[in-house]
């Protein structure tokens, strides 16, 4: 009996997709992990994933407010302190004591 290719690819075909229904019908392919939770659906994963993203999110705004909230802060402490600066050296040059010789010692020394 003579076969030719095109019967050969034909029963190799049968073959192979009969062992594979074969093995989808007789039990699962592996042993089901001790971790695993069969009530972990799809559904499940995305609300995870959309409660970590909203997390971050709002961790990511958190600590922008707070930088903003020390930057300000900086800047009102600051604030004036060139202008405080710029009169004690006057003062200090003998241009007037307009503050001082206390006040002007505290105001050098922060401006250095």
């Amino acid at each position: 009996m003579y076969l030719n290719i095109s019967a050969i690819d034909a029963y190799t075909k049968y073959t192979i997709g009969f062992i594979q229904e074969l093995i989808e019908q007789t039990g699962p392919w592996g042993k089901p992990s001790k971790h695993s939770q069969p009530w972990w659906t799809e559904e499940v994963q995305e609300a995870v994933r959309e409660e970590r993203e909203a997390r971050r999110r709002l961790n990511q705004e958190i600590q922008e407010e707070a930088s903003h909230r020390k930057n300000y802060q900086y800047t009102r402490e600051n604030e004036g302190t060139s202008q405080r600066c710029s009169m004690s050296r006057l003062g200090a040059e003998g241009s007037g004591n307009w503050q001082g010789e206390e006040r002007q010692a505290t105001d050098q020394s922060s401006c250095q």
